[in-house]
């Protein structure tokens, strides 16, 4: 049972992985002239779409859905690429889907392959379900060289608690897509790291060897609790305790492209509740380092978290 023992630890550090003051943050976002953007993480919503229904996810599946043009997508890889605005040092193709659904998923992993060459371009790292992760999907993770990291969401700890949680996912099809995946990886001399991710709503008696054997065999595994994400869905979870001041890691740190231009603060904003921009309208570095953005800095600095509408019920993320 030692590989449940971690989940709470593994929640608390990570809010402590990201602490710079906040006066120098207030002050990139404050500079208009000469600074580069102040962000980590892209993250990029290239099929706002899921074939999944999660227990414990607050995405809301009657919006409009579309995917992720590539001249957008291509756009923002290139505006970030420009060392003297940028030092992104992750982009990650997910968000509130999976981004396996993009119909020109192979161009999407080729346009990332054909940038990698340039100096300084950030690791990029991709989030699957793995309901979809065969055929030519498979075959294009690995013959584009477009990612680095590869994490599989992979719940419960057992098939009937991974099936209850993650409907209408089957535990058989999923454990057999990110087998065969670990094969060929290992098999091509582990081009990709590779990691897994787990939510756990109770802790079972035992893990299903199965379950323990990927957990095991991936280079790096995260055992989570459920959250409340933004608060936009009830989840039947417990209320978040008073939520203290301060800044919260997501919104320092990283911002998310959706499909049709919009950015949003953070990754827990899977209904895109709290826009702070838009790229019909704007670049994406003028939005980084834009008003919108600063605003939810400084009410969480001046302890009024709970006059944000997005951030009052978060639970997680917190400096």
């Amino acid at each position: 049972m030692g590989i449940l023992s971690p989940i709470k630890d593994l929640a608390l550090r990570a809010r402590e992985r990201v602490r710079p003051s906040w006066e120098r943050w207030i002050h990139h976002l404050g500079n208009r002239r000469g600074s580069r953007a102040w962000v980590r993480d892209v993250n990029f919503d290239i099929a706002a779409r899921c074939n999944l229904r999660c227990r414990y996810c607050s995405l809301d599946h009657d919006a409009a859905t579309a995917s992720m043009p590539l001249e957008l997508f291509t756009r923002v890889l290139d505006e970030i690429s420009d060392r003297r605005r940028f030092r992104v040092t992750r982009i990650q193709l997910h968000h509130g889907a999976d981004p396996l659904l993009h119909p020109q998923l192979a161009d999407v992993l080729g346009a990332l392959a054909e940038r990698k060459g340039r100096a300084g371009f950030p690791e990029t790292r991709l989030l699957t379900n793995a309901m979809l992760l065969q055929g030519a999907r498979r075959d294009a993770i690995f013959e584009s060289g477009g990612i680095d990291f590869i994490r599989f969401s992979i719940d419960g700890g057992t098939p009937e608690d991974f099936e209850r949680m993650r409907p209408p996912a089957k535990w058989d099809r999923v454990a057999g897509n990110v087998e065969a995946f670990l094969e060929e990886n290992e098999a091509r001399g582990k081009p990709l790291r590779t990691g897994m991710i787990s939510l756990f709503d109770r802790v079972p008696e035992t893990l299903h060897p199965r379950f323990e054997a990927l957990s095991k065999r991936v280079d790096h595994y995260m055992p989570r609790m459920p959250h409340r994400w933004d608060g936009s869905a009830d989840l039947d979870l417990p209320p978040p305790p008073e939520i203290p001041p301060g800044l919260c890691m997501f919104v320092l740190v990283q911002v998310v492209v959706r499909y049709d231009g919009s950015v949003l603060p953070c990754c827990n904003d899977l209904n895109a509740r709290g826009p702070v921009g838009n790229l019909a309208e704007s670049t994406l570095y003028d939005i980084v380092r834009g008003p919108e953005r600063e605003r939810l800095a400084r009410l969480m600095k001046q302890g009024k978290r709970c006059e944000i509408d997005l951030c009052r019920n978060c639970d997680i993320g917190l400096r």
